[in-house]
């Protein structure tokens, strides 16, 4: 009894993060059946069915018009002979204990069905801001040069772009811009009254 008294008494001595950091990975051990991961958007974890993950995940990777099923690591035969670096600038490089990239789907709790995102720049990331603004700045250049008229108004501020133009061109600027990649789809917001709604504010 003394024993168990001391051991409940240093228990309780404890930080709350140590009890709760238990008590969460003896769920995880007592539930081998769900999985956790982040959202695709906003710092949330997520709980999924193990089951439903991998079925969403199969469809996911079943696509052959993304994905390619491979037999072994072709990496090290692309490096020798694409020839982009000399031998020297190679073998120094060069990472011998390095481990292939999983996929892995992030949820899109934002979206009806829980669905999936194992393609684009995570959330968070401090590359993702970065590539954005490259391919978004490639995406204006030429969506700008080929629209029939001068826009009077453009403004962009990573993905969310705010411009002014005739109602009457309304699908044709929007057809433009979705015209760049099929998996880079914009969706257009009318402005009411003089006023419109961007970056959670009204302009």
């Amino acid at each position: 009894m003394e024993l168990i008294k001391c051991v409940e008494n240093n228990m309780s001595k404890l930080p709350r993060n140590i009890c709760l950091n238990i008590r969460n990975r003896d769920f995880i051990r007592d539930n081998p059946d769900v999985i956790f991961t982040r959202a695709d958007k906003g710092n949330v974890t997520i709980a999924l069915n193990k089951i439903d993950y991998l079925e969403k995940m199969n469809v996911l990777l079943g696509d052959t018009n993304t994905y390619t099923t491979i037999n072994k690591d072709l990496t090290k035969k692309l490096r020798k002979k694409r020839e982009f670096i000399d031998e020297k600038t190679y073998k120094k490089l060069n990472c011998t204990d390095g481990v292939l990239p999983r996929a892995y789907g992030l949820p899109k709790i934002h979206k009806p069905g829980c669905l999936l995102r194992t393609f684009g720049t995570p959330m968070g990331s401090p590359l993702s801001p970065v590539i954005a603004d490259i391919t978004l700045q490639d995406l204006e250049t030429r969506a700008v040069e080929i629209l029939p008229i001068k826009l009077p108004f453009y403004c962009r501020y990573v993905d969310d772009i705010a411009l002014a133009i005739p109602s009457s061109l309304f699908n044709t600027v929007l057809q433009t811009f979705n015209s760049f990649h099929p998996r880079l789809q914009f969706t257009m917001e009318k402005g009411t009254d003089g006023s419109l709604n961007f970056l959670d504010i009204t302009i």
